[in-house]
């Protein structure tokens, strides 16, 4: 992926989110789904993922915002 001229510093805190989305959803699965434990770990893994999505519209990257809709719809159930 090229990152535009003076953007670049998004591209580690996009790595730094999506990891922290992807492990908050371990931890949350791992402390319990339907636990206050486990769904504090789904809403941090939530807003992760729009920080991802906010960086990938900085980018102009649609095609990775539909990929992010659905984790974030998926996330979303997971809180219900």
């Amino acid at each position: 992926m090229t990152w535009p001229r003076g953007r670049a510093h998004l591209k580690d805190q996009s790595v730094r989110a999506a990891d922290s989305l992807v492990l908050n959803l371990a931890e949350g699965w791992e402390r319990g789904r339907r636990t206050n434990a486990g769904k504090n770990h789904f809403r941090i893994a939530k807003g992760s993922g729009a920080e991802v999505f906010t960086a990938m519209t900085l980018m102009r990257r649609p095609d990775l915002q539909d990929d992010l809709r659905r984790i974030d719809a998926m996330l979303a159930g997971l809180l219900r």
